[in-house]
């Protein structure tokens, strides 16, 4: 079947390039489908998470791209910079759902193979952002801290700025 979509030149490469074209239609057609992104169907995650896999397996379940970076700072030595992401997500979204997809966004921006800190904060709109000047979130938060070799990693929805603490949801778990 391969055979019938290869031109008549591609038929007498070596196979390794023939193998090398294949895994790039693969590789094309997963990416412009969405195959081998998220949980499968069928597949049962569990909540709240306890381990890194656990919650690689739950962030699967959410939408890294209804959360939208607004800036960005990175503090601490060179050699550990404590890296963090502030995001804007939808007020309509809440609960486990902008848990899933502030998991997500935390694991497609590869902050949790950090070996440092690294924060994502959410609020629902920039203007919040802007007026709150990194001193919390209006939404919710993702952080990764680290402590020798103990990391934690911590899930919140909520409100929490200068002034207020309002944590709607939260869970946490050591690796």
């Amino acid at each position: 079947m391969l055979d019938d979509l290869l031109p008549r030149s591609a038929k007498s490469r070596p196979i390794w390039l023939l193998t090398g074209i294949t895994f790039v239609i693969v590789a094309l057609v997963t990416a412009v489908t969405g195959c081998g992104s998220g949980a499968k169907a069928g597949t049962k995650v569990s909540f709240p998470p306890k381990s890194l896999a656990a919650f690689q397996a739950f962030a699967a379940t959410g939408d890294a791209s209804k959360v939208h970076p607004v800036g960005t700072s990175s503090v601490g030595q060179r050699f550990c910079p404590e890296t963090t992401i502030y995001v804007t997500v939808s007020p309509a979204l809440s609960g486990r759902a902008l848990e899933a997809d502030l998991s997500a966004f935390f694991v497609h921006s590869g902050l949790i193979n950090n070996q440092c800190p690294a924060f994502v904060y959410a609020y629902h709109s920039r203007s919040e952002y802007q007026a709150d000047g990194d001193g919390g979130y209006t939404a919710g938060s993702v952080a990764l801290t680290v402590s020798g070799s103990q990391s934690n990693l911590e899930v919140d929805t909520g409100d929490v700025t200068s002034g207020t603490y309002n944590i709607k949801s939260q869970f946490n778990f050591n690796f």
